[in-house]
Formats: structure tokens, C-alpha cells, sequence
């Protein structure tokens, strides 16, 4: 059966009704968002959930900041932010956005917005549990009854370019990643009941794209909540569960056994750069959280925890490549 994905034409008034924030103006009602690719000079940025005025918001840091630094641009919704999607190699990032009130039957909607918080455009589905963002700006988004739509860079849900059936046994919703040359890879749960292996479906961007790799997991861990490719082609995974297996493990390229990354520390939410660094959310004393930014080898390089700035809330982090 197809997917199934409602599109809403919102004007640029309308849009930035109802939300106010440094930098940026107003902003809709949302639960996450999905960001437009812009001509613009890539500036290594880092685009974090955090509280803004008491609402929902995102910040936006320059990489290579540390220490009690304030965000350059801040922007406050009134919507629920659930996720922050990829940043673009255009500096621009997706949001996913629920609007308030809306339980019993959700509204999910996806804005895409520049680096300085301009809005770009505006998808609304019906259903919308994952999604990826990659370099070019392409959309890739799980809708309706397992179906995996590719929408086109700029077209916000008019021109789908594929459209891939998940396999059996995809986790609820899967963890979706798309490496540098396009390759989209999603989670699928362990073969078997209590099963030390994690399958991986891959679509290629070409037909000489990577085998579906498998992959052993930690010991107490299911699915992952998350994935990351780096440059390089290592994949990280987030696996949300108690005990040593939380937190984020790395598999080589090529290699199926997990390296302890940052295994056992509670983790909110992550990205990857371009080199291989990583960026985590990780919860401080307080209730509170800190930025903090990990190298390929898993020494702690950087960390920001702004002295007025409640990271965290929402969760989030979106980094350029």
C-alpha cells in the first residue's frame, strides 16, 4: 500500500504566527520541522533544543565554542518541537514540530529553516514517525503503513523521489541515517527474540551501493533510538536501555562488532560532523544539560553549558557536515 502523506501550503504570514524569538521573528506552532537547502557559505554550525522564554526553541552555536557561551540566534515556538532533523551542507535544518493541544488526533508538521531562523518551508503529514535529512538537501521521511517516501530538496512534499518499502521486523519508528553519498540505512529489530543481532536495511543511491550490514549488539540493548554515519562510513548508534549498553556505540566501517564510545553515559540526543567529532546532549547536575563535543577517539574536547541557556528542553541537536 503507498504512502499516504498530506501536504499544507502555508504562507510565510502564516507561518510565522503564533512564536517569537531573537534573531528570527515569529515562528509557527509546531512539533519538529523540516529545513529548505540555501545557497549560502557553510559556517559549521550547531542547532540545539533548549528553552526559550519557557516555550520550546533552538539555539544556534558556532562549532568551536566552549565554556558558558550564549547561542548566536535563538528562537522560541509555540508549537511541541519533537526533533531537530539534519543540518544541510547549506546551513540550513529541519525541524519536526506536534501542534499544542492536539492529543487525540496529532498534527505533525516539519519546517525548514535557514541559519538565521528564516522559514524556507513547510511539509504537514498525516503520520510522520522518522525521518533524515541528506547533504543535498533530499528528505527522507516514514509515513503510512511502512513506507519510506525520498521527497526532492525544496519541493516540501510535492515531488517524491522514491518511495521504499521497509522490510520485516523495522523497528517503530526505525532510526533513519543517510551517509555522505546518499545511502539511506534504517534500523530493523534483532532476527529473533532476545537476538544479538541488528539488521540494517540499506537503499543505495546507485546500484553498487553497500551490503546491508548485521551487526552485533550490546548485551541488554534493542533497537537503536538512533543512528549516525561519519565521513569515513562508521556508523554510531544510540541505544536507549539501562546499564553499560546505554548510550552511544560505534561500528567501524566494515565492522560488525560495536566499540564502546560513550556506552553507559545518558544520552539525549546526538549528531556527527564531518571529521568524525561527536555532539551529545548529556545531562549535568540540576535537572540541566551541557553541549557536549567528543572526538573520534572519544576524548571530550569541548563543552558548552551557557549560563543562562537551558539546553535540552526540548532535546535536540542538528550540526552541519
Amino acid at each position: 500500500m503507498g504512502a499516504r502523506f498530506c501536504i499544507l501550503a502555508v504562507s510565510a504570514v502564516a507561518l510565522l504566527a503564533g512564536c517569537s524569538g531573537a534573531g528570527g521573528g515569529s515562528v509557527p506552532n509546531v512539533r519538529g520541522a523540516f529545513v529548505t537547502r540555501v545557497t549560502a557559505t557553510p559556517q559549521a554550525l550547531i542547532f540545539a533544543g533548549m528553552s526559550v522564554n519557557g516555550q520550546d526553541g533552538v539555539g544556534e552555536f558556532r562549532r568551536g565554542a566552549v565554556g558558558n557561551v550564549e547561542p548566536m540566534r535563538k528562537i522560541a515556538f509555540s508549537d511541541i518541537l519533537v526533533s531537530l532533523l539534519r543540518a544541510d551542507s547549506a546551513d540550513t535544518f529541519w525541524g519536526f514540530f506536534r501542534k499544542r493541544n492536539s492529543y487525540d488526533n496529532p498534527t505533525y508538521y516539519a519546517v525548514h529553516f535557514s541559519s538565521t531562523f528564516k522559514v524556507l518551508g513547510t511539509v504537514t503529514a498525516n503520520e510522520l514517525t522518522s525521518a533524515a535529512v541528506d547533504r543535498k538537501g533530499n528528505v527522507y521521511g516514514v509515513v503510512v503503513d511502512d513506507n519510506i517516501a525520498e521527497y526532492a530538496a525544496g519541493s516540501y512534499g510535492k515531488k517524491v523521489l522514491r518511495q521504499l518499502t521497509l522490510p520485516c521486523c523495522v523497528a517503530s519508528p526505525p532510526a533513519l541515517t543517510v551517509d555522505a553519498k546518499g545511502n539511506l540505512y534504517a534500523s530493523q529489530y534483532p532476527s529473533t527474540h532476545n537476538s544479538s543481532q541488528l539488521n540494517i536495511a540499506v537503499w543505495g543511491r546507485s546500484a553498487s551501493g553497500p551490503a546491508p550490514p548485521k551487526l552485533q549488539i550490546p548485551i541488554g540493548a534493542a533497537a537503536p533510538s538512533e543512528m549516525r554515519i561519519d565521513a569515513a562510513g562508521n556508523l554510531y548508534a544510540e541505544f536507549a536501555t539501562y546499564g553499560i549498553a546505554n548510550g552511544i556505540w560505534r561500528y567501524a566501517k566494515g565492522s560488525t562488532t560495536p566499540e564502546w564510545f560513550l556506552a553507559g553515559l545518558p544520552v539525549a540526543a546526538f549528531d556527527v560532523d564531518g571529521a568524525g567529532n561527536v555532539y551529545a546532549e548529556v545531562p549535568t547536575i540540576g535537572n540541566d544539560f551541557a553541549l557536549e563535543v567528543f572526538s573520534p577517539s572519544g576524548q571530550m574536547i569541548a563543552k558548552i553549558a551557557g549560563a543562562k541557556t537551558r539546553l535540552g528542553f526540548p532535546t535536540g541537536i542538528a550540526v552541519t557536515p
